[in-house]
This record gives structure tokens, sequence and C-alpha cells, in this order.
């Protein structure tokens, strides 16, 4: 696994606090296990601070719009995470599939919030069949799978049928790395190794975690047919 001389991010430092117990998991146990244990340490979202409501302030506005743009029937959010940002969300006429990894996690979501036009399912992201939508969203998800994750995870979503995909990127840094599966790292989707083309549309997420070190994090939206292949 490629190694990088920067100083670890505070997540990778979390990470790095568990990483003997989370390591000998595999990926469904390591991520209920980090939902579970609230290992990102945020009061509001068990997600991360990430999917709170003031993280998410401008996303939520400006992620209706966009699905209202690419003509958005069926949207599936992908990992839905407990969402508490999502309910926040407007989005009137599209029906709403919100699947995870963690079971729990989906169970309490559907007691919840689930209703005639929103449902919550159980899947793995990176091989079980995906339910058929329009729009993929997949925010936050992939800064936390290793490579080959990573690409099993893209390939599914190909193979689903969706037009689009929605997914966390952070545009021009070129400085892509390794990790192990449910640590995190920015991860810039048009560098190497993925080299996805421009995107078709962008949400900038005016991040302010970090001290304004991730202010370039953006939900950017890629036509699923041109996504790349680990063979390309």
């Amino acid at each position: 696994m490629e190694r990088r001389s920067r100083p670890q991010t505070s997540a990778e430092a979390q990470f790095a606090q568990r990483d003997a117990e989370l390591s000998a998991l595999d990926l469904a146990d390591r991520f209920s296990r980090i939902y579970e244990t609230n290992m990102w340490s945020d009061a509001q979202s068990r997600s991360g601070p990430g999917s709170s409501l003031d993280a998410t302030a401008h996303l939520r506005e400006a992620l209706s719009r966009m699905i209202g743009t690419l003509d958005t029937r069926v949207l599936l959010d992908v990992p839905c995470g407990d969402f508490a940002w999502m309910a926040a969300t407007p989005l009137e006429n599209v029906s709403y599939i919100g699947a995870d990894i963690v079971t729990a996690l989906v169970a309490e979501n559907q007691r919840c919030f689930g209703n005639a036009r929103r449902r919550f399912v159980h899947l793995d992201l990176t091989r079980d069949p995906l339910p058929e939508a329009d729009v993929v969203l997949c925010r936050d998800c992939l800064v936390h799978l290793s490579y080959a994750n990573v690409w099993a995870a893209i390939a599914n979503i190909r193979r689903s049928g969706a037009r689009y995909l929605m997914t966390t990127s952070f545009p021009k840094r070129a400085d892509n790395y390794d990790i192990v599966d449910g640590n995190w790292r920015p991860l810039d989707l048009q560098a190497p190794p993925f080299s996805f083309p421009e995107p078709v549309a962008s949400i900038p997420e005016h991040c302010r975690e970090g001290g304004g070190a991730y202010a370039d994090k953006s939900l950017l939206v890629w036509r699923a047919n041109d996504l790349p292949s680990e063979m390309d």
C-alpha cells in the first residue's frame, strides 16, 4: 500500500487508535463497529461531522435543485448513514431509496423514516446488486474505501443502469493514496489512478472542517456510462 510522508488527518489518527481492532473485521462488521462506537465522535450524527445539519446547510438546498435538474424520479442514496441531514433535504416528487452496509442502521432508518416514497435497504455497495435508480448519490463513501473497493463500487454502479453518479471528490488535489477500508482521506477522482473525466455538474460543499483544509470538498456529478473501469 502506498505510504506518504504528510501528517495524518484527524480522521486517520482516530482510525489508527483502533487499527488492530478494526482491521480484523470484514467490511460490514468494520463499518458496523465504527457506527456502534460512534468512532468519529460527533454529537449530532454517528455518520461523522460531515453529516451534521450545519455542515450540510449549503449542500441540502443545492442538492435538491440538482436532483431536479437531472430529472430524477428515483434516488439511491448509498451509504445513507443515519439519514440525519437527508431528513432535512427537500425531495419533492422523488422516490428515495437509502442503502447501507450497517444492518442495524437500515432497520432503525426504516422504522423512523420509512414511508410510501422512502425506503431503506441493506446492501454492500462493492458487491450487491443495486436497486434501479436514475441517480446514485454516494457522498462520503469512496473516501473511506481502499483502492480495490473504490473500483469495485464504481463497477457496481456502472452495472446498475443508473444514469448519473453524484459522489464526493476533492478537485485538483492530484495526491491520491491508498488506505485500509474504514479509514479516511481526501480523494481526487479526476487524478490517477481513477482519472474520471470532467464532471457534468458540481456542488461545492463549503466545508469548514479541519480549519478550512477541506474547503475544496465537492459533490461532483458524472454520467454513469462515462465512469472508467479499472482496465481502462
